[in-house]
């Protein structure tokens, strides 16, 4: 099975996705804090809430 070359354009962790969300919600017309409050509870609840889970089955799993 080949492996894909691709580069990425920037950094993981460097809030690309945020500052694209929240741009593409203001050029749209949403008010800045508004499409920035969304787009982190957007990426709360699909990033942060589910690693609760694997993490505290890592933990009982190394216990």
């Amino acid at each position: 099975m080949e492996r894909s070359k691709h580069i990425a354009l920037t950094p993981p962790g460097s809030g690309a996705f945020e500052l694209t969300c929240t741009g593409l919600l203001v050029s749209l017309g949403t008010k800045v804090e508004t499409a920035l409050t969304a787009t982190l509870f957007l990426r709360g609840f699909t990033v942060r809430i589910p690693m609760i889970p694997g993490l505290l089955l890592t933990r009982r799993a190394l216990r």
